[in-house]
């Protein structure tokens, strides 16, 4: 680090407000951790304490400090995306996140940037910054050093010149639901496929209408499945999504569905195939091997009445 980086890590340490560059935009940061610090910072930008700001981070490892108990995709997230211009919304460690950082809610926005100097202050700092971008509250983004307001500047105790490499806002996803929820469309388009560390494979099983099941192909056993007593639409999709919850998953992860095409019961086979053909369509995943267009044919089970005549 140069003097120049070192002057602001010092201010930084002590509770002051720099403006630095990040790869995004320049932000107006303090340390998280020094309340008055943040108090400062959102009077001078002019910012009401019921929205929360973006938080930066130095690692994986500090992210998931602050984080209270991070989802397989928050952390599939961070890995294929991280350093970079996407910020995530998750539940965090209230007892560690000052309350208008949150926004006074349970969740908070971490990125990593990706830019050395920036990551190295925050590393040897050994604590997150704030991330907001250095304007006041309702204006443009401050992507060059020349865009910065005057009367900003003569707020803050020191500005650390820079470049921002990609000069347009990071893309905010909230990942506390099953599917993940774009807040805001920045720098970088999440609409690929995630990488998946391994091949997850739902199984539906509803052949019959007196016990049914869905299992995931990671379980030991198909008993470790959940099993309906009941059987329609709404408590299959309730049994599915209990077993994503269970196993920390979303419905992003699955990979690939099989469901049992019978012998078996008119309505189950119906519900069954139904549901997961619409999983396999909206999910853009192979239902039985197959394009989830293609036709599954059901083989139902001789009823009891067929030997009737009519």
């Amino acid at each position: 680090m140069n003097s120049k980086q070192k002057q602001a890590l010092k201010i930084l340490a002590e509770g002051g407000i720099v403006i630095l560059p990040t790869d995004t935009a320049f932000a107006i940061s303090c340390r998280i951790d020094n309340s008055v610090a943040v108090d400062k910072l959102f009077k001078i930008r002019r910012r009401p304490r019921i929205m929360a700001t973006p938080l930066l981070v130095s690692s994986l490892k500090m992210a998931l400090s602050y984080y209270r108990n991070p989802s397989r995709l928050t952390r599939l997230l961070m890995e294929q995306y991280w350093p970079g211009a996407v910020t995530i919304v998750e539940e965090c460690k209230t007892a560690m996140i000052y309350e208008p950082l949150r926004g006074g809610l349970d969740t908070i926005g971490l990125r990593m940037p990706d830019h050395g100097i920036t990551l190295e202050i925050i590393r040897q700092l050994e604590v997150g910054i704030v991330g907001t971008s250095a304007n006041y509250h309702g204006t443009a983004t401050s992507f060059k050093l020349t865009d910065l307001d005057q009367t900003l500047i003569r707020q803050v105790d020191y500005i650390l010149e820079g470049k921002c490499k990609i000069r347009a806002v990071s893309t905010v996803v909230d990942t506390r639901g099953l599917i993940p929820r774009i807040i805001r469309q920045g720098a970088v388009v999440l609409n690929q496929p995630l990488k998946r560390q391994k091949s997850i494979i739902l199984y539906i099983n509803t052949a019959t209408t007196r016990r049914n099941m869905v299992a995931l192909d990671t379980m030991p056993q198909a008993e470790a499945g959940q099993v309906m007593s009941g059987l329609s639409p709404a408590s299959l999709l309730s049994a599915i999504i209990g077993l994503l919850h269970k196993n920390k998953l979303v419905f992003s992860d699955i990979s690939g569905i099989v469901v049992n095409r019978g012998p078996g019961s008119f309505t189950g086979l119906r519900v069954g195939i139904a549901v997961a053909r619409t999983f396999g369509l909206l999910l853009g995943i192979r239902v039985n091997g197959q394009q989830a267009t293609a036709q599954i044919t059901p083989i139902y089970e001789k009823s009891r009445f067929d030997s009737r005549p009519y």
